[in-house]
């Protein structure tokens, strides 16, 4: 039988060839697109293991440990599956369990960055880290992960430099990482004090995060360091508008108002701060503050008790009470709060003197001499308190050796002291000391030479001392200084006894 041949026209077996071509293409996608799916499912999957293991984690680690292994099974470069995996097994105590399983990952898979960098993560001791990280950017310079954590270290290593370094680094290949960018601008502002650099870290933060009010007010913070008080002002106002409740920014807002002396501003911006939170004592001692500063008394003793109220040892508000009431004429409750600054602070200088000057004004010397003491103690060289010492031995206890003793110290402190020589001057007159008097009283007007009380008490020891000419010169300055109190004392001043009958004494009478 012989075989049957069919002859096919030309144009028929391209037409079959044609066929068999597209047929097979379309296997191909077909295939194709089952391999996607089956990636699309396999993604999924451990999606659906890592979602699981987190929702678990913390009733039962153990199972979220298998859960978060079988994602990584399936999706070897599940970061985050890798990352609660790590945590899970060092909080189990089996971190080196963790780092002989990476290790023996890098040497199936030597060109992989990942492994290194969760090395890294797992380890404790700093130095160890850095070297891991420094192997995962040498595989890949551009995996930002390994910067970031390697900026870090240094940052907790305390160089600066090589920490800035790798966060820029990070922002370079990452430009959009938020925290990097505020991580930045923390290290230029503290640690190298660059603001304009923070600034602009600070405003990449906002352009990638514009509801992150935080960074509002840090900006506000940097341009308030550089004077430009309206941009800071604009930031402040710009956090409080996406959150209203921001304590911060209503403090910052509130003290860049005060500063600049607009005490009504601030005062209503630090309203809102003691309503966010009606116990922050700061909040209340700075609004105590700036009613005191206006003028406002009862305002700010009611501030000031609300921070005693809060915080009874609170120092600065008893001194505060304590000065307020001093001034309204309230000795009692003055002494009440300055007591209390001592008993927090037994070395607070400036209560110790506030003190015996409210005694000293009592007639109470004891009181008065045992805190000017005090405040020699804390400071032997406190010129006021010596000056007070005096006043109180040669006022009120007759003691003129302890005074002239006091006055001494005083000079020595400040050779410049107007009251010391002053006061030393006229005791020493009382003394008959004349010229010691007339040597104080010099001293006296060499430093302040438009002091007329000093002129009329020089002149009176150049007249007991027959020094005519001196006392009419001195008479002529203070006359011009004073004027008609002077011309009054001298017509009743036995003093000038002794130049009364001058004509030019007399000429000064007119």
């Amino acid at each position: 039988m012989k075989n049957i041949s069919i002859r096919l026209p030309l144009s028929n077996l391209i037409l079959t060839v044609c066929f068999l071509i597209v047929a097979t293409s379309c296997v191909d996608k077909k295939i194709k697109s089952y391999e996607k799916k089956d990636e699309v499912n396999l993604h999924e999957t451990a999606k659906n293991h890592y979602e699981l293991g987190a929702s678990i984690k913390q009733q039962n680690p153990r199972k979220a440990i298998e859960e978060f292994k079988n994602a990584i099974r399936i999706d070897q470069l599940h970061l985050k599956a890798h990352l609660e995996y790590i945590h899970l097994m060092a909080e189990q105590g089996r971190s080196n369990q963790v780092i002989n399983e990476y290790r023996a990952k890098i040497k199936q898979h030597p060109g992989n960055e990942i492994y290194h960098y969760l090395i890294g993560q797992v380890l404790e001791e700093t130095e160890d880290k850095i070297e891991e990280y420094q192997k995962a950017i040498q595989i890949n310079p551009d995996y930002y992960r390994a910067h970031l954590s390697l900026g870090n270290c240094y940052k907790v290593k305390g160089e600066i430099q090589k920490a800035v370094y790798h966060l820029k680094e990070v922002v370079r290949i990452n430009p959009n990482h938020e925290e990097t960018h505020r991580s930045l601008s923390e290290i230029v502002y503290g640690e190298q004090a660059k603001i304009t650099e923070a600034i602009h870290h600070l405003k990449e933060v906002i352009r990638i995060n514009p509801k992150d009010a935080s960074s509002y007010v840090n900006l506000g913070v940097a341009y308030s360091e550089q004077g430009r008080i309206e941009k800071a002002i604009e930031m402040y106002e710009q956090a409080i508008g996406i959150n209203p409740n921001l304590f911060e920014a209503h403090v910052n807002l509130g003290l860049v108002y005060s500063r600049h002396r607009e005490l009504d501003k601030a005062i209503k911006v630090y309203q809102e701060v003691i309503r966010i939170n009606p116990n922050d004592e700061y909040g209340r001692y700075d609004l105590g503050t700036f009613h005191q500063q206006q003028g406002n008394p009862d305002q700010a003793i009611h501030h000031m008790r609300e921070v005693i109220r809060i915080n009874p040892d609170f120092l600065q508000a008893h001194y505060n009470l304590g000065s307020i009431y001093s001034k309204q004429g309230n000795p009692d409750q003055a002494i009440h709060h300055m007591r209390e600054v001592i008993r927090i602070n037994p070395d607070f200088l400036q209560a110790h003197y506030n003190l015996g000057s409210i005694y000293s004004k009592q007639g109470n010397p004891d009181q008065a001499i045992h805190h000017m003491r005090e405040v020699i103690r804390v400071n032997p060289n406190y010129e006021k308190a010596h000056l007070m010492l005096a006043d109180i031995a040669y006022d009120q206890n007759q003691k003129i050796d302890e005074a002239i003793y006091h006055l001494k110290e005083a000079i020595l402190i400040n050779p410049y002291s107007i009251s010391a020589h002053y006061n030393l001057g006229i005791i020493y007159a009382n003394k008959g000391l004349i010229d010691k008097a007339i040597n104080h009283l010099n001293e006296t007007m060499r430093i302040d030479p438009e002091y007329g009380k000093g002129y009329y008490s020089l002149a009176r020891m150049y007249s007991l001392n027959n020094q005519k000419g001196l006392a009419i010169s001195s008479l002529q300055q203070a006359i011009s200084l004073v004027g008609h109190e002077a011309t009054e004392l001298l017509k009743i001043d036995t003093a000038f006894d002794n130049i009364r009958g001058d004509r030019d004494f007399y000429e000064l009478l007119k």
